[in-house]
């Protein structure tokens, strides 16, 4: 739980010191990417603190590497 939290703090402050000035200047693109990596950060950090194990994101990292070298 508090690991939630912590996050919800920086996220707070986040989004008032950078989404909401990129929300004014319309840099929608930037603005919705952010938004969209805060929202997944959330839902893993709040997955991970339920005790859901997440998996690891090794192996298909291995295959997109070596399919692009040809080793």
């Amino acid at each position: 739980m508090l690991m939630i939290v912590i996050f919800l703090l920086i996220s707070f402050y986040y989004i008032i010191s950078d989404l909401i000035p990129m929300y004014r200047k319309k840099q929608w693109k930037v603005f919705w990417i952010y938004t969209v990596i805060i929202t997944l950060d959330l839902i893993m950090i709040s997955l991970t603190a339920m005790g859901i194990p997440l998996p690891s994101p090794s192996l298909p990292v291995k295959k997109i590497i070596f399919s692009i070298f040809n080793i």
